[in-house]
């Protein structure tokens, strides 16, 4: 949110460096004693979580622009570049990975990233994993580290519960237990409860004990200035344009019509996420088609961020792409034989598939 976040985080992991050295070889050129054999290895690298990669280069172009050439060694863990060797120290002092590498790798058993003991872990946008019951928590969880920071402009998306993950994932004494923070915190005493009281002041406590706030106040912003321009569409961008919009209008009357209102404002809402990815994100999407030039990288980081990253056959989450993953449109249905080569937020709309499809 431009506050400087990531900024401290990067202050942080130079002012550091020392005590990563310290923890990986204790003694300068031994293994920490205090850990058991054959249990995570102890390293002096950072490991940086973040939702896609759009934002592992945005990290990679920061860590760039703020530290002086030849002080970080930074490598990019995600996808073809998945490849750290666990038989030799780690020459990295930041790794930059995404919450979706994460998960695929712990679904098959673990993956490289599990192997370590991390210096210190930094969750970028920490409120993806915002609900504790995921598989996606779990991953992130379990990995093995000195420190944990996370990074968020908003802790609190839905309910006070979203804030309970995060304490959980910090291990804070005593409130990372779930039932101790729904007793303490969120007033939720039995499991199903509807109307919780909430204490403020235990509230206002623990974020006094571990939450840093940059408040606006603090750094000198430039007043805003708002610029208006419309956007003329091309011929071919005016089409594809129309084509969304009926297709979201047919949408929604057909909604209209269902019993269940949750589901007819879903229709609503998805037709209005559809919008968006047309004009701010500019995929060509076309009578419910992303066109061949959109990168599969960025479909998926969009779709996880809306909760329709699902496969289509097994209602399965989609946390990665095989590395010969293509875009293209499913006419005739989802295989019988489920591998997850389909996902998709509709049954009619875009999906992503493997060249083997």
């Amino acid at each position: 949110m431009g506050l400087g976040k990531t900024l401290m985080m990067i202050a942080s992991i130079v002012a550091m460096l020392g005590a990563a050295d310290t923890h990986a070889f204790p003694q300068g050129s031994q293994r920490n004693p205090d850990l058991p054999l054959g249990g995570p290895i102890p390293v002096k690298s950072t490991l940086v979580l973040v939702p896609s990669l759009l934002l592992v280069d945005t990290w990679m172009k920061q860590l760039e622009q703020h530290v002086r050439l030849g002080t970080l060694i930074v490598c990019k863990y995600h996808r073809q570049q998945r490849r750290l060797d666990a038989s030799s120290p780690l020459p990295y002092d930041v790794v930059v990975s995404t919450y979706a590498t994460v998960a695929s790798d712990h679904n098959r058993g673990g993956g490289m990233l599990s192997r370590f003991r991390w210096y210190r872990l930094i969750l970028d946008e920490a409120h993806v994993i915002r609900n504790w019951s995921t598989k996606q928590f779990n991953a992130v969880n379990s990995l093995s580290t000195n420190i944990r920071w996370c990074m968020t402009g908003t802790p609190i998306q839905n309910t006070i519960d979203d804030l309970g993950s995060l304490i959980k994932f910090l291990r804070v004494p005593q409130f990372s237990d779930t039932l101790v923070f729904r007793k303490r915190i969120s007033g939720i005493k039995k499991i199903g409860q509807s109307h919780a009281k909430l204490n403020l002041a235990n509230l206002r406590l623990l974020l006094l004990s571990i939450c840093l706030r940059r408040k606006q106040s603090v750094i000198s912003l430039p007043g805003v200035t708002e610029v208006k321009h419309k956007v003329q569409f091309s011929e071919r961008e005016k089409f594809a344009h129309t084509a969304i919009l009926i297709a979201c209008k047919k949408s929604a009357m057909a909604s209209a019509n269902q019993p269940n209102e949750k589901e007819s404002a879903k229709a609503t809402l998805q037709g209005i996420l559809r919008m968006r990815m047309f004009c701010n994100v500019g995929f060509e999407i076309a009578g419910g088609r992303v066109g061949e030039m959109s990168e599969p990288d960025q479909v998926l980081s969009l779709l996880q961020q809306s909760g329709d990253a699902k496969c289509y056959s097994c209602a399965a989450d989609i946390h990665d792409l095989s590395e010969n993953a293509t875009i293209s449109h499913c006419y005739s249905g989802v295989p019988k034989v489920c591998d997850h080569p389909t996902f998709s937020r509709f049954s009619t709309d875009t999906v992503l598939t493997t060249s083997s499809f």
